[in-house]
C-alpha cells in the first residue's frame, strides 16, 4: 500500500513516467523472487508452520487461565504433520499422568513440572522421562508425579505448585526449565507478576505482527542478527533480562522449598539438538551444578547428553522430530538417564532419610 501511494507522487511529479513505472515492476519482481526463494529454502518459517503447514501466532498460545492444565479425566491427540500421532490421556487432576492419590502416606514422592518435553510431547504417553526414569528408579517405592503441562513455563508450574500441587506433599520436586522458557514464553508473558489475584495479565500482541505472517522478507529484517523463530516487538525485547526472570524464580523456588523444608532441583535442558555438539555452552542460563541452600540446587544436563550420544553411537538427528522439535521415545529415554544421572546423589540421600 505504500509504496502504490509513492508510486502514484512520484507519477504526477515526474516527466519520466515510463522510467519510473519500469523502476517500480523492477523492485516489485525482485521483491517476489527474494519472497518466493525464502519461502522455498524454508527460511524463516516458524515452528507452527513446519508442524502444521501454516502460521500460526504464538500469542495465540499463551495460557488463558492462571492454574494451566488439562481437562480432567480426557483424552486428546497429540500429532505433528507427517512424524507421530499419539493418544493421551488425563487423571483425576488434569494432568497426563496415571491417577494421583494425595492422601498422606511413607512412600517417597518426586512431582516432575515443566513444559511439554516433561509432559512427554513427541512420543507415546508411557515413553516420557519421568514414565522412563520411574522405571530406572523401580527398586525403590518411590511415587512419580508427571505434572508437565504442554505450553507451559516455570512461573505457571510454580504457580501451579504454590495453588494446587502442593497438596502432594512431595519429597522432591523437580522444575525443568529450558532456554524456550525464557527467549521466548517468559518473554511474550512476563514473570510471576502476569498472575494478578488469579488472573492472568499479558502484554498486547503487537498489531504490526501481520506483516510477519504474510512477509518471509519481513522476518528476514525483523530477525537480522537475532535467533528467534517468532515475532515480538522491540519494545518486548528491552523488557528481556534473562538473568533477572532466572534470579525471581530461584527466589520463588527458595523461599517456598526452605518454607515447606522441601527440596527442589532446578534442571537445566536446552530443546535444540545442535546446542549439545558446540563445544561451549552458549546459553546464560546453563550454568552447571550449584547448591543454593539447603533444599535448592541447580542442575544441567548438557555434559550428559554430550556423553551419552556419543556412548549410544546416535546422531542427535536420531533423537529429535526434525519439524516438530520434540524428544523421540529414544530422546526421552536418553533424557530420563541423564536426569537420572545427575539428581541421583540427592535422591539417594533422600530416600534413605525418609
Amino acid at each position: 500500500m505504500t509504496t502504490y501511494f509513492i508510486l502514484r507522487w512520484l507519477l504526477r511529479h515526474s516527466s519520466n513516467k515510463n522510467k519510473i513505472i519500469g523502476i517500480y515492476k523492477y523492485l516489485v519482481y525482485c521483491f517476489l523472487l527474494v519472497e518466493m526463494g525464502l519461502r522455498v529454502t524454508g527460511l524463516y518459517t516458524t515452528y507452527f508452520e513446519k508442524k502444521s503447514g501454516k502460521y500460526e501466532s504464538i500469542y495465540k498460545f499463551r495460557p488463558q487461565t492462571a492454574l494451566h492444565k488439562r481437562p480432567i479425566n480426557d483424552s486428546f491427540w497429540i500429532q505433528s504433520q507427517d512424524e507421530y500421532h499419539f493418544q493421551y490421556f488425563t487423571n483425576n487432576w488434569g494432568y497426563s499422568d496415571k491417577e494421583w492419590d494425595d492422601k498422606e502416606s511413607e512412600d517417597f514422592k518426586v512431582l516432575a513440572l515443566g513444559d511439554s518435553f516433561t509432559e512427554g510431547v513427541g512420543a507415546a504417553q508411557d515413553s516420557s522421562w519421568v514414565a522412563q526414569i520411574a522405571q530406572l528408579e523401580n527398586q525403590k517405592n518411590i511415587k512419580w508425579y508427571n505434572a508437565g503441562i504442554s505450553a507451559s513455563d516455570p512461573f505457571s508450574n510454580f504457580y501451579a505448585l504454590e495453588n494446587e500441587l502442593g497438596k502432594l506433599n512431595p519429597d522432591l520436586i523437580i522444575q525443568v526449565y529450558t532456554n524456550r522458557d525464557f527467549e521466548e514464553d517468559i518473554l511474550l508473558r512476563g514473570g510471576y507478576e502476569r498472575f494478578k489475584d488469579g488472573k492472568l495479565i499479558y502484554p498486547r500482541s503487537p498489531s504490526i505482527e501481520i506483516l510477519y505472517a504474510y512477509s518471509h522478507i519481513f522476518r528476514m529484517i525483523h530477525h537480522f542478527g537475532i535467533e528467534r523463530g517468532f515475532f515480538v516487538s522491540s519494545s518486548h525485547l528491552k523488557k528481556l533480562n534473562l538473568q533477572t526472570s532466572f534470579r525471581d524464580l530461584v527466589d520463588l523456588y527458595s523461599a517456598w522449598a526452605i518454607r515447606h523444608q522441601t527440596h527442589v532441583i532446578l534442571l537445566f535442558f536446552h530443546t535444540d539438538s545442535y546446542y549439545y555438539s558446540l563445544s561451549d555452552k552458549t546459553f546464560s542460563l546453563d550454568i552447571g551444578d550449584r547448591k543454593m541452600n539447603d533444599y535448592l540446587s541447580i542442575k544441567s544436563i548438557s555434559d550428559c547428553y554430550k556423553k551419552e550420544a556419543e556412548k549410544m553411537g546416535l546422531d542427535f538427528n536420531q533423537l529429535w522430530w526434525s519439524n516438530d522439535g520434540h524428544h523421540n521415545a529414544k530422546g526421552y529415554k536418553m533424557m530420563a538417564e541423564c536426569i537420572d544421572d545427575v539428581i541421583k546423589p540427592i535422591l539417594d540421600s533422600l530416600y534413605q532419610t525418609k
